[in-house]
């Protein structure tokens, strides 16, 4: 394993050791996780992809500004699979919630289910203030950068506050929400892109039951 700081590390960690990590600090980076030739298939695809503006709407407590796009994800099942009420991701962009679910799931003890994907486009100049992730994102909360350059700041447990470079092949891993008896979501923050950056999170959302995925 080859440690770059606190929680930065390369595409050799073990998902026992990358879960001990998020678990211990609330969030890692791990630099050149994505297959290559799937992240550039992702990346034509989500270039493609029709998204929406979501900028702060009035009484927001978050301040933010990115494109974004909204997917249902099958996870464990073909990429094909129809998704109620919700629109279906394109093949390697399954494909990838897929290699990162997996390499959550490898680790001891974790039940990951992720049922939504969501595209993100940061234009220069776009960014999210500080903020902790959703109460309803159960369990861990996945970041895949397929294209471009971005800080991303974290509080770690340790209180610390640690920047990465989200680049080409990162993904950050933080803790979603454990129960009340739980460990704290991290409080974290993305800066203002210097360049365009194009990226997908992966949830399990909680509030996507009504669709009949657990």
């Amino acid at each position: 394993m080859n440690t770059l700081s606190p929680i930065e590390f390369d595409q050799t960690i073990s998902a026992h050791d990358a879960m001990g990590a998020v678990e211990a600090e609330g969030a890692i980076a791990i630099h050149n996780f994505l297959p290559e030739d799937l992240r550039q298939e992702a990346l034509r695809e989500l270039r493609q992809e029709t998204m929406y503006t979501d900028f702060t709407p009035d009484g927001a407590k978050v301040e933010r500004h990115q494109n974004l796009s909204q997917y249902g994800f099958a996870y464990g099942r073909h990429w094909q699979t129809q998704i109620p009420n919700m629109e279906s991701p394109p093949k390697s962009i399954h494909g990838i919630a897929q290699h990162i679910a997996d390499f959550v799931n490898s680790a001891d003890n974790a039940t990951w289910n992720p049922n939504e994907i969501m595209g993100h486009e940061y234009q220069t100049g776009q960014f999210i203030q500080g903020h902790r992730d959703y109460k309803s994102a159960l369990g861990f909360v996945a970041v895949a950068t397929l294209d471009g350059i971005q800080q991303f700041n974290v509080e770690t447990d340790g209180g610390e506050t640690a920047q990465v470079f989200m680049r080409p092949g990162t993904i950050t891993l933080m803790r979603g929400y454990q129960g009340e008896a739980g460990k704290e979501r991290p409080y974290h923050w993305v800066e203002p892109a210097t360049s365009r950056r194009l990226a997908i999170s992966l949830r399990h959302m909680a509030n996507l039951k009504h669709l009949g995925w657990e």
